[in-house]
């Protein structure tokens, strides 16, 4: 898979998490992203059900087919929030998405909440 992201990320830990997160949740590295997850946490896409549970959200994730290639335009971190927004592309073509991360607090990297916009 090609990946395109920005590569300012290293001044700001946050945000090297936000892009790691989202470059696992496509490449295939999920018992890393859930190694990251708090253990009471949601996952929400919306007009879909949440999840809280790591199980039933690896099962989701190694359902979803592999994106050819994913681009990360911009990322953003504030105190316990950050979020980021790209496209992937896959071969019924261009899926574009913004995701929304809580942390557990300003200073843990633990995620509390996942919200995922997908056009």
């Amino acid at each position: 898979m090609k990946i395109t992201a920005p590569n300012d990320c290293d001044n700001s830990p946050k945000r090297r998490i936000v892009k790691d997160l989202v470059i696992d949740l496509y490449n295939g590295n999920y018992d890393n992203l859930l190694k990251n997850i708090n253990e009471s946490f949601v996952y929400q896409r919306i007009d879909k059900p949440s999840i809280n549970n790591k199980e039933n959200l690896k099962k989701l994730l190694e359902k979803q087919s592999k994106p050819t290639s994913l681009t990360i335009d911009q990322i953003l971190s504030h105190g316990k929030f950050g979020a980021c927004n790209g496209y992937l592309e896959v071969s019924k073509g261009a899926t574009h998405f913004a995701y929304f991360f809580e942390f557990k607090s300003a200073g843990s990297n633990l995620i509390k909440k996942i919200t995922l916009y997908q056009v």
